[in-house]
């Protein structure tokens, strides 16, 4: 027998333990109206940009993603 080539798209690599996709759909101007109203209107620039709902909106974010 002789030895067979393997194209790129026969070739396997062992990448470790398989891990499984994970897919998140969010419903943003859900949670950015959520998030400009849970956060107090303090919570802005020095030139008085409001930054409370792209905080609560990060934080929400953020916590999807660790739990």
């Amino acid at each position: 027998m002789s030895p067979k080539t393997l194209t790129g798209a026969e070739l396997q690599l062992d990448d470790g333990p398989a891990r499984e996709a994970e897919l998140f759909l969010v419903d943003g101007n859900n949670l950015a109206y959520r998030a400009f109203f849970a956060l107090p209107e303090e919570l802005a620039t020095s030139d008085g940009f409001s930054t409370n709902a792209l905080l609560g909106f990060t934080n929400m974010l953020f916590k999807l993603l660790t739990d």
